[in-house]
């Protein structure tokens, strides 16, 4: 009996010490608005995808080969424009990340600009690191959009598409991150992260759109030379996003029905 109780403590106490050191996502409630409403003529809204903790994708399963693919698909090597790059070989970790991902702001957008309503999300999170995890740790992010939002799919998003610089990674490598963290937060301690995507839409038609994002940190080995390769390894994330919608009041309709049939029958005469 007295063995028993001994392996049952063993086992509480590993439980916790894993629970204590196991990669958790944490949003903080002061900066966190999960809704917007739509104040311009187009009665709408703006709704949080809530962040959610996203484990270590198996990379046997249908996601997981799927999120390998799109980055070979996307980013096959860091020439993308000539022959001859190093190749990128992707990897998922066998090992979890045992740190803090904290979501310093996270804020649901919606504004009118003339007859445009802008729908979107603001956000800024850093990481903390944990016991064991890599030094130096990279942002992957990918977009999925539905509706009105678009139609990418699990699409490799960046600020790097704008100048290409070749490597799969959001920021570009010239990029100061903290420049893209909210201005009003004192700056944290560890890997930042910060985006404020928009959709946007003629709010005198009716529109709805979903716009997901699936965020992970990532490291890369030394250059290979024998294989002319890197070895891009994506770790823990999480899920984050937004849903939109707008619905014009049925005066807006009628009104911009008949100023139009009011200029086609000018035309006529």
């Amino acid at each position: 009996m007295r063995k028993q109780l001994i392996l049952l403590a063993v086992l509480i106490f590993c439980t916790r010490a894993h629970n204590l050191n196991a990669f958790t996502v944490q949003v903080n409630a002061a900066n966190y608005e999960p809704h917007a409403d739509c104040h311009g003529v187009t009665p709408g809204y703006t709704d949080l995808i809530p962040a959610v903790t996203m484990g270590l994708p198996d990379p046997t399963s249908l996601y997981g080969s799927q999120l390998l693919h799109y980055l070979q698909l996307h980013y096959p090597d860091n020439e993308p424009d000539m022959p001859g790059g190093a190749t990128f070989i992707y990897t998922i970790s066998a090992t979890s990340l045992t740190g803090t991902l904290h979501v310093d702001w996270y804020k649901a957008r919606d504004w009118e600009n003339g007859n445009i309503c802008h729908h979107g999300a603001d956000i800024s999170l850093h990481y903390e690191h944990g016991p064991g995890d890599p030094d130096e740790l990279d942002w992957i992010q990918f977009v999925t959009e539905s509706g009105d939002s678009g139609n990418r799919y699990m699409h490799v998003d960046g600020r790097q598409q704008d100048t290409d610089d070749g490597w799969p990674y959001y920021f570009h490598m010239y990029d100061n991150p903290a420049d893209f963290y909210v201005k009003d937060l004192e700056l944290p301690e560890g890997d930042i992260f910060g985006d404020y995507p928009y959709d946007g839409h003629d709010e005198r038609f009716p529109a709805q759109g979903i716009t997901s994002f699936e965020l992970f940190l990532a490291t890369n080995t030394e250059y290979d030379i024998d294989t002319n390769s890197y070895t891009i390894t994506l770790y823990n994330g999480m899920t984050w996003g937004y849903k939109w919608g707008c619905a014009p009041e049925p005066a807006t309709v009628i009104l911009f029905v008949m100023s139009v049939l009011g200029a086609f029958l000018r035309f006529k005469k």
